[in-house]
């Protein structure tokens, strides 16, 4: 089973894939797929540049492209493993892959918090990777976010957690939708 893990800038969903991987399950970060494939091509990896290239590699392979080059390391994952873990879905086009590959072995959760909330978590060092730092740079982030499709990806998720209370409260929602789901 691949369990995909979705939502805006600092909803969240870290700490469902982390409580995952606690669980002994391997995590792939869509974003370090990518930033693998520049190395391979020998482009230079900073936050532009990684944008720029996934840009392009829709570009020319169709919005469903960087799903596609995470199969690979699904396939090899869950030869070992009864459950991967996807972090970065971004575009409606990579739940289309992944679908039409995995069926129902794959599972869509988005998180979802709102904006305010959101934004209190900018600033704290486990979200030091969100390249914003007051309240229109997270504005424009949600826009790149949205610009890929995102707000349809977390409209289709199988299973929505929303993470506007206490972190408790959260980590309790978390447990309860994986006890549901078997895992």
């Amino acid at each position: 089973m691949i369990i995909a893990v979705t939502g805006m800038p600092l909803a969240g969903k870290g700490v469902v894939a982390s409580m995952l991987e606690q669980r002994g399950y391997p995590r792939v970060l869509m974003s370090a797929v990518l930033k693998e494939e520049m190395a391979r091509r020998k482009i230079t990896i900073d936050y532009d540049s990684i944008l720029e290239f996934a840009t392009n590699l829709r570009r020319e392979r169709g919005n469903g492209a960087v799903a596609e080059l995470c199969v690979p390391y699904f396939d090899k994952l869950l030869k070992k493993s009864a459950v991967v873990v996807l972090d970065g879905v971004r575009s409606p086009d990579e739940i289309t892959v992944m679908k039409k590959k995995y069926g129902d072995d794959f599972v869509l959760i988005a998180v979802t918090a709102t904006f305010s909330n959101r934004f209190k978590r900018l600033g704290r060092e486990d979200h030091a990777e969100t390249e914003a730092s007051n309240v229109e740079e997270l504005e424009n982030r949600d826009e790149k976010e949205l610009s890929f499709g995102l707000g349809r990806v977390i409209e289709s998720a199988d299973h929505i957690i929303e993470n506007d209370g206490t972190f408790e409260s959260y980590k309790r929602k978390i447990d309860s939708l994986f006890a549901e789901l078997g895992i």
